[in-house]
């Protein structure tokens, strides 16, 4: 809903005000921020604020790309609507969240970016975050995301640069039979994943669920067992996407 349809004053209360301000009070105030205040600065400036305030117990990050359809006049990109499964004129965003839902970071993004374009750059942001908290502070990061940041250019990358991922794999991805991976019972199970465009070592993951498989691929130490991974694959992906 748009917010001339909102109670004023309810949304107020939710906003530490009064009264909510009008719309085109917010887009002047708005204007006059981005007249002083460099976007990227405050984005940074954020990041690590929250991560010096709540870091999170277990340092897994989601990583995802939301599409919103627009049906106004403005000449403004299209991208892909997975919703509806259609190229559509639409605003994207790629947003940070870890297991506790706290989000790190949501930043607009070009309609038709796929979400792999942006992977490394979330994993630097972090990162940066993370070092500014603590001097010589090493903390590990680790990154999950959907098969639309999957590219083995970015999973190379991570690893090269010592992150760590977990990632859900394509259809589009010839793998090696996964029923020989896969568990007999509904569960998960690991073998070790090798493919010509792979330049690191990783682990596929192969969740049974009836006679469903689903694959998925991480460079995790051995000592994270395949049950630990796959359910921070699964936590990162629905715990906190509204």
């Amino acid at each position: 809903e748009s917010m001339h349809e909102q109670d004023p004053f309810a949304l107020g209360m939710i906003l530490g005000l009064a009264r909510a301000p009008s719309v085109r009070t917010l887009h002047r105030a708005l204007r006059q921020m981005t007249e002083v205040v460099d976007p990227i600065q405050l984005w940074a400036a954020a990041m690590t604020a929250l991560m010096r305030e709540r870091s999170p117990e277990i340092p897994v990050f989601g990583v995802d790309g939301h599409f919103k359809p627009y049906f106004g006049d403005a000449p403004i990109d299209k991208g892909w609507s997975a919703k509806r499964r259609i190229v559509e004129k639409g605003l994207a965003t790629v947003r940070v969240n870890d297991l506790a839902g706290h989000t790190f970071s949501e930043v607009m993004v070009p309609a038709g970016d796929s979400l792999h374009a942006h992977v490394l750059i979330v994993a630097h942001a972090l990162r940066e975050a993370q070092a500014c908290m603590e001097e010589g502070n090493e903390r590990p990061i680790v990154l999950a995301f959907d098969r639309g940041g999957f590219s083995f250019h970015v999973l190379n990358a991570l690893a090269a640069e010592c992150f760590w991922y977990l990632v859900w794999i394509p259809s589009s991805v010839r793998l090696d039979s996964l029923a020989a991976i896969a568990p007999t019972e509904d569960g998960v199970a690991e073998g070790s994943w090798t493919h010509a465009s792979l330049e690191h070592p990783a682990r596929l993951l192969v969740t049974r669920d009836g006679e469903a498989l689903v694959a998925a691929a991480t460079n995790l130490p051995p000592w994270v067992d395949a049950a630990t991974a796959m359910k921070l694959t699964f936590g990162a992906g629905t715990m906190h996407w509204p």
